[in-house]
């Protein structure tokens, strides 16, 4: 019998909802006198960083909408659309891409200023001739949300939304042109960093999900927890225990921030400042409350990540890691090392719980991901620890970019025939 008030409230909203009987209104539904597939321009803010496509000749991202036109006359209008770039004007600044413009020698602050060039990041301020893009896709679950989607024909840039994110799409750009120099192992550290995947190797990707490790390229609370216990063992010593926790989570704020909010990141920013606030009115908190209550907050302000993948994949493995301690581990604690035991327990149980949602959105389901996450974790752990050391000494004594590149990539080869190794094991595929 269940006693926890948090873990029954989530289980019950969870069913509501998965279950079709309560309806989620999302926060960014189209509101125009409009009609969607009118729209022939818009004006607003891109409020993604761009994905690429898998054909590869195109972009997308998400635009909060200010205004649209049909070919009769304009409306103001609010909510989220999908826009499709075309490559060439996504890939203008790009190091290294087919569609890369000549871009002067010395700092990107210098060649690039705040109203010449057009960044696809969060916070751009653009218009655009657009075709509305008939694509009706089926859904799996039953609070999936897809937002109107439109390709881009023309596209124009006005400025910024503010100056914080002009500053990040600098940054997230200089972070590409020193990474690239670091060829296939910086096209990885800068998807496990930024969510950026313009430079990892397709055939990795592809291993990456066919070894069941995907979890390790999306980003999500692997990489804030990484990133908060490299900020406590460094500036967060200096600082005492009082603060220790205030500096956490301003830094992971901040990673989510540069990063992207993506549904996964999102949870564990939740968890964290739910894990926070128990420590300071001194309430016990288990595992499974804490991912309890971190669900019902997250539904609540943003109930549109309730049906993406990375929302029921990470809500999903919590939930795995927390049966995978209390019932496997003491089953296998006796065959194995503790430290062994627990990591291979944990992943038992992520996948074991995160196996129907793999088979309900994507018609597979791969066991070998178990021992997979056991070895390749730990090694994807090191790679983004030596990779962040790394780029501090390169900003410090930018000598040692092609030495510490070298590094990074005996580190990726190893990674990259492992993941290789493992996705060569038969998974399940229900076709």
């Amino acid at each position: 019998m269940v006693k926890s008030p948090a873990v029954l409230s989530a289980a019950i909203t969870a069913f509501l909802i998965y279950s079709g009987l309560v309806s989620v209104c999302p926060r960014h539904d189209v509101r125009t006198l409009i009609s969607e597939k009118d729209i022939v321009r818009i004006s607003g803010t891109i409020a993604s960083s761009p994905a690429k496509s898998s054909s590869g000749t195109s972009y997308s991202v998400l635009v909060e909408l200010s205004e649209a036109e049909s070919v009769h006359f304009s409306s103001a209008a609010t909510g989220r659309i999908k826009l499709y770039i075309d490559a060439e004007t996504v890939e203008a600044l790009l190091p290294g891409k087919l569609y890369s413009a000549a871009v002067p020698a010395g700092s990107v602050y210098e060649s690039v200023g705040e109203h010449d060039v057009f960044i696809a990041e969060t916070g751009a301020l653009i218009s655009a001739d657009v075709r509305f893009v008939d694509r009706v896709s089926e859904k799996a679950v039953a609070c999936q949300i897809d937002p109107p989607q439109y390709y881009a024909d023309t596209i124009s840039f006005s400025g910024w939304r503010s100056r914080a994110d002009y500053i990040r799409a600098l940054l997230r750009l200089q972070l590409k042109r020193i990474l690239f120099a670091w060829e296939a192992a910086g096209g990885l550290l800068l998807a496990l960093i930024c969510g950026a995947r313009e430079y990892t190797e397709q055939d990795v990707s592809d291993a990456f999900r066919g070894a069941g490790l995907s979890h390790i390229l999306a980003l999500s609370g692997m990489h804030l927890s990484l990133f908060s216990s490299l900020t406590e063992q460094t500036a967060g010593r200096a600082l005492g225990k009082k603060l220790q926790p205030v500096l956490t989570l301003s830094t992971s704020a901040l990673f989510v921030w540069f990063a992207g909010a993506s549904p996964s990141l999102v949870r564990a920013l939740i968890s964290m400042c739910v894990t926070a606030c128990a420590g300071v009115a001194c309430v016990s908190v288990n595992v499974l409350e804490k991912v309890c209550v971190s669900f019902l907050i997250h539904v609540s302000i943003l109930p549109e990540d309730a049906g993406t993948a990375a929302f029921l994949l990470s809500y999903g493995a919590l939930i795995g890691l927390y049966f995978g301690d209390r019932y496997v581990k003491p089953l296998i604690s006796r065959y194995f090392p503790p430290s062994v035991a627990a990591s291979v327990s944990a992943s038992i149980g992520a996948q074991l719980c995160t196996a129907p949602v793999s088979i309900l959105l994507f018609g597979e389901c791969r066991p070998g991901g178990i021992i997979a996450s056991v070895i390749v974790s730990p090694l994807a752990s090191w790679f983004v620890t030596g990779g962040i050391a790394g780029l501090t000494g390169v900003l410090i004594l930018p000598f040692l970019l092609k030495p510490v590149g070298v590094i990074m990539n005996c580190l990726y080869t190893v990674i990259r025939r492992l993941v290789m190794l493992f996705a060569g094991i038969p998974g399940i595929i229900l076709q």
